[in-house]
């Protein structure tokens, strides 16, 4: 080895060394958000991070005919009729559509109206423990009942939705 390999040799275990050095950083990066983050490592591709993407995940799997996907984007804890609902809803022939976008409520709710040429349904969209779910599903004409879980407790919710439209 001549004098002036010796220079070139360290350049290259230096470049060496800070190649391998980037890379551990960015694995303890990504292991370190995993832990951090909840879901983030554990998030399937149909993630609904924002009342628009359930609100569009929702009326896409029962326009496919999907009550299984559909049902799975309830919340914990819904009501049996919201379950039946959803059964009732992918099985229909005519097509369903989002009408605009969610529409957010004084308790932090919002409300989705889904509609067909044979009937009109809100869709209350809630955040449970960091993940965007059905709440419940009610006629559009329906107002909330007093004490349940998507109720106010007040009149803003059928308010709220009847200004909507």
């Amino acid at each position: 080895m001549t004098n002036s390999e010796a220079p070139a040799l360290r350049q290259g275990r230096l470049m060496l060394w800070l190649a391998v050095a980037t890379a551990l950083a960015a694995v303890a990066a990504l292991i370190v958000t995993g832990f951090l983050v909840p879901g983030f490592l554990l998030a399937d591709g149909d993630s609904d991070t924002s009342p628009e993407t359930l609100a569009m995940s929702f009326t896409r799997a029962l326009k496919e005919h999907d009550p299984e996907r559909a049902d799975a984007m309830l919340c914990e804890g819904a009501a049996t009729l919201a379950h039946q609902t959803v059964v009732t809803l992918a099985g229909r022939t005519t097509p369903l559509t989002l009408a605009g976008v969610p529409q957010r409520l004084e308790d932090g709710t919002y409300v989705a109206a889904i509609s067909s040429p044979e009937s009109s349904h809100d869709a209350v969209l809630a955040d449970q423990t960091h993940r965007w779910c059905v709440a419940d599903l009610l006629p559009a004409s329906q107002p909330p009942v007093p004490g349940s879980a998507t109720s106010t407790g007040s009149s803003s919710r059928s308010d709220s939705v009847t200004a909507r439209r």
